[in-house]
């Protein structure tokens, strides 16, 4: 994984993925300033990971992205 603020939901990390999501705007997408044109979508081997429950944010490269949902689990 690449940095941000972990999961701080409780139970175990498959119970925590529930409400993880990958929002498609920035699946693979990386908004840089230093890229041309600036401030516009670029492809990043990355994608952001949020969790609908806490504050998580993190940028990640691994597999698991790929079958997280594209919107946050309605509780």
């Amino acid at each position: 994984m690449s940095g941000g603020n972990p999961c701080t939901c409780s139970g175990s990390r498959k119970e925590r993925m529930k409400y993880w999501y990958a929002p498609r705007e920035t699946y693979k997408t990386n908004y840089s300033y230093f890229e041309s044109p600036k401030g516009c979508a670029h492809y990043s081997d990355y994608s952001t990971v949020r969790c609908s429950r806490c504050l998580m944010l993190i940028r990640s490269k691994a597999k698991f992205v790929d079958d997280l949902p594209n919107k946050p689990l309605s509780e």
